[in-house]
């Protein structure tokens, strides 16, 4: 299976171009790891075939208590917070996690519609 798998995300349904939105998010560790992995979460336009991403955040998950120190079974809470840009246009995005190795490529992650090793987590409206 899949080292690490999302049991949970949390983030508002809507929100306004330039605003910051907080993403909660709630991982297991499955199995141990020693990747120094990062954290993804990306908001793009809803276009499955080539998305274009419009707001992005990378970070060490759980400021900085990253995948390799996670024990098996361990549950950890992680937030993420994503700026949206200010000239955004009003619509429907589309809400992505995921995590990068060192290589940069991508980790595989369980926990519901997984495409290109990004979880597909839900729609914000921009108004």
């Amino acid at each position: 299976g899949d080292t690490v798998g999302l049991l949970e995300a949390k983030f508002p349904n809507s929100a306004a171009a330039g605003q910051r939105i907080a993403v909660a998010l709630l991982w297991k560790a499955n199995r141990t790891s020693d990747g120094n992995w990062q954290r993804f979460v990306h908001l793009d336009d809803g276009n499955r075939a080539q998305p274009q991403v419009v707001a992005q955040s990378d970070a060490i998950p759980a400021n900085g208590y990253g995948v390799s120190l996670w024990q098996i079974g361990e549950v950890v809470p992680d937030q993420a917070v994503l700026a949206l840009p200010p000239n955004l246009p009003p619509g429907s995005y589309a809400l992505w996690v995921g995590f990068a190795a060192s290589s940069g490529s991508r980790v595989a992650i369980s926990g519901g519609d997984n495409q290109d090793g990004r979880l597909y987590l839900g729609e914000i409206i921009v108004h």
